[in-house]
């Protein structure tokens, strides 16, 4: 099964929530508020992602992530990081649509892209 840009979207936000909760877990109506959906839309993502073995998540029961989804999910946030400061730091981008880009381009930079914009970054600091 394929990770598309829309389940990879939903594994940062079950990551971002889990984060913000003392349990550690995201629950199905969090999610569909965060991304602005459809509890049954949710549902039918957890359902691909569970497949996929990035979640683990019992019928109606709380939602975490496996290590595969935790190590997939840091990488597109930290790919966030990376793009959102190249953007708005180093291009002078505004935050709104840096923060928009970043969110668009996490999905699609080429490893080597990412690589150099990293090393970039931490050469300026």
């Amino acid at each position: 099964m394929k990770k598309t840009r829309r389940l990879e979207d939903y594994l940062k936000s079950i990551y971002l929530i889990s984060i913000n909760n003392e349990e550690g877990i995201s629950r199905v109506k969090d999610i569909a508020k965060l991304m602005d959906v459809k509890t049954a839309t949710v549902v039918y993502a957890l359902k691909r992602l569970n497949k996929m073995g990035m979640i683990n998540q019992k019928p109606y029961g709380y939602v975490t992530l496996t290590e595969k989804g935790l190590k997939e999910s840091k990488k597109i946030i930290e790919k966030f990081n990376v793009l959102f400061e190249f953007y708005n730091k180093i291009l002078n981008i505004s935050k709104e649509t840096a923060f928009q880009d970043a969110c668009k381009a996490e999905h699609i930079i080429s490893e080597e892209t990412f690589e150099k914009m990293s090393q970039y970054l931490e050469r300026g600091k």
